[in-house]
């Protein structure tokens, strides 16, 4: 299985709206996984949700990903 990625950064998807977003290994690790979604802010495990083949090019994890500590 390959995972989308593009340059070290991983496509997770919200299990509750299905927005799809970019993360990457250093962004799960502060977090311990745990990602909030930028659109409807469930937070939710990335790496349970990641996407192997992106439907469309998510947004930048910048602008749609809240890390919660």
């Amino acid at each position: 299985m390959t995972l989308a990625s593009t340059s070290n950064t991983m496509v997770t998807r919200c299990p509750k709206c299905s927005t799809a977003f970019r993360i990457t290994a250093a962004q799960l690790e502060s977090a311990k996984g745990a990602v909030r979604c930028g659109s409807c802010l469930h937070v939710f495990k990335a790496q349970s949700h990641l996407v192997t083949k992106p439907a469309s090019v998510p947004a930048p994890a910048n602008q749609q990903t809240c890390i919660s500590h």
